[in-house]
């Protein structure tokens, strides 16, 4: 992660995230076709609760017994099943597209600009990141110029946001983190810090991390094997020249153990690698960007492809996400053979690797640079035609932040907001985590996936498996996001901010008809679990949408209206207008 990439982005402020999904509707025509069926409404509700930690007490409330989560993981309200069945489940799909394609890649920029995206990852829609590490030891980064925009390039290093940056940030004079280290620990060298986390990763349960990821509706998982510091997650083979055993010494094989968990779960395990930085090999301050730059030596080039090989090797990801380029040392040779291998022999027809290669493609040349988009902190406009992937933590460092907090800390509201709206847009999101040198997270993190989990225990269905419903390149804005069911029988329109007062809601759709006005019957799915009955009245070229009562609820978050059993009809027509 490069902190220049969030840094002069006026999303990162609290209050303009709440702008963020408060515009007006773009106009454009969209047809399908409308039957109108009703859904009969019952009193059930899903039961749902998440457990805090692993505590070593089985009379603490919050003790992890895995037996008893092992229920709530699986509860479904029999309405919603009526609702939103699935024919399978994301991880499923995933297993189908391992067995069934047979394509082959060859290693050159012609045949690997053919690789598609697979239909698993298109329909999870949701990741975890991890960034932990060394850097989680002294979880530390000031917040004070986090929000601002036009700074000097020396405020911006040396008040990064990105605790994961710690060992760069600490050697700035006059930095808060310089400050704190001095403070916190005196002289003490960054790598000193393998002590006190190999004594942390003592305390780490793999297979509570999966369940919880596997709670809040994830179906991918990305680890970080390797960040800018250099130091591995795994107990590699492959030497660093420029480190001693007491620097790189890890007591567990944290890249095995959750790869092993999160399978287990029926996620799918990717793996991020740090190869346009490592701290190990080039520690020079580029006196332009105040940075170290990419290690361009054929040495770190050598190591770096030892190192994905060895990955490959050991663990076989599905996805390879990188990050800040990769050595120009035959680079196009070295990259499209390890791009050919995932694809044909790691996970044959179910793998994708990202676009923070540094490959890209100009008028004279093609090259293939990965699969998908990466914004950071930010996400797009508009809909794409492509999928792409919005990547942010829960707070505004990836890596653990002692002293961020509530301001820092996106609110379960606005993260489902964002959720659903990069989703409408044909966008997954990968949702960082960071945790305490032990694998616990803080208590703030532990809140927003209560909370997330309890919100996905409802609507995860209305999110995976959907496609955009309006056409590409429409922004939408205003209080309601579209999506469809892959089938398109199904139209999901997303309310952003449901209102306490009133229990009409106006969309901008139009049901044409034969009369002027006509009545239709669908439902809204509420977040208690709770599925109503609504009436539909079309007018001109809108839609009313009226529940039962004015709903109020002390959660902040979107309900969804349903519009489903869509068909083809003569008399019928349901469009954006």
């Amino acid at each position: 992660m490069h902190p220049l990439r969030c840094m002069n982005h006026k999303l990162l402020n609290p209050r303009i995230m709440k702008q963020l999904l408060t515009a007006v509707f773009s106009g454009c025509l969209l047809v399908v076709i409308v039957k109108s069926y009703k859904l009969n409404s019952s009193n059930l509700v899903s039961d749902y609760s998440f457990p805090d930690k692993n505590s070593e007490n089985p009379n603490d409330p919050t003790f992890f017994d895995r037996e008893t989560y092992k229920k709530y993981e699986n509860v479904k309200n029999n309405q919603l099943d009526e609702l939103l069945q699935t024919p399978y489940t994301v991880f499923e799909e995933f297993k189908a597209e391992r067995e069934t394609k047979t394509e082959k890649f060859e290693p050159n920029a012609e045949s690997l600009s053919t690789h598609k995206i697979p239909n698993w990852w298109r329909d999870g829609k949701l990741g975890i990141f991890i960034h932990w590490g060394l850097y989680s030891v002294p979880g530390f980064a000031p917040v004070d110029h986090m929000f601002q925009e036009d700074v000097p390039r020396e405020i911006h290093v040396k008040y990064n946001p990105y605790a994961e940056w710690y060992m760069n940030t600490m050697r700035y004079e006059n930095s808060p983190t310089k400050a704190f280290h001095e403070k916190t620990f005196g002289n003490r060298e960054y790598m000193s810090f393998v002590k006190e986390f190999n004594e942390g990763i003592v305390k780490w349960d793999p297979q509570y991390w999966a369940s919880v990821f596997k709670s809040i509706g994830a179906s991918y998982v990305i680890l970080t094997t390797k960040h800018h510091d250099g130091y591995t997650l795994w107990p590699s083979s492959i030497d660093n020249p420029h480190r001693n055993s007491s620097e790189t010494r890890l007591e567990r094989d944290i890249v095995g153990e959750l790869s092993s968990a999160v399978r287990n779960k029926n996620m799918v395990m990717g793996l991020y690698y740090s190869g346009g930085r490592d701290w190990s090999f080039d520690y020079t301050l580029n006196p332009e960007k105040m940075t170290p730059g990419v290690p361009q030596s054929e040495e770190y080039a050598k190591y770096a492809e030892a190192h994905i090989r060895e990955l490959f090797k050991k663990y076989k990801p599905c996805i390879l996400w990188n990050d800040m380029g990769y050595p120009r040392f035959e680079k196009e040779k070295n990259l499209y053979n390890i791009f050919a291998k995932l694809f044909n022999e790691i996970c044959p027809g179910a793998s994708l690797t990202n676009n923070r290669w540094g490959m890209h493609s100009n008028s004279r040349k093609l090259r293939y640079g990965g699969d998908f988009e990466t914004p950071e902190y930010t996400h797009l406009e508009e809909v794409a035609e492509e999928p792409w992937e919005m990547n942010r933590g829960l707070g505004f460092s990836f890596g653990y932040n002692r002293i961020e907090g509530e301001q820092e800390t996106i609110s379960v509201g606005n993260l489902t907001r964002l959720l659903i709206d990069v989703v409408s847009k044909n966008g997954n999101m990968l949702l960082d985590l960071a945790p305490l040198p032990d694998g616990s997270f803080s208590p703030i993190q532990t809140n927003r996936l209560h909370d997330l989990a309890k919100f996905m225990s409802v609507y995860d269905r209305t999110i995976q498996f959907s496609r955009p419903f309006l056409p590409v390149g429409t922004k939408p804005s205003g209080n309601y996001r579209f999506t469809r069911s892959k089938k398109s029988d199904k139209l999901f329109i997303h309310v952003m901010k449901p209102d306490v007062v009133s229990s009409q809601y106006i969309v901008p759709i139009g049901i044409h008809d034969e009369s002027e006005s006509s009545f239709y019957e669908a439902s809204v799915i509420l977040h208690n679990g709770k599925v109503e009955p609504l009436v539909v009245q079309t007018r001109n070229k809108e839609t009313v949408f009226t529940l039962p009562y004015a709903y109020h609820s002390e959660n902040d978050w979107p309900i969804c209206i349903v519009l489903y059993n869509l068909e083809k009809n003569d008399k019928h027509t349901l469009f954006q207008v």
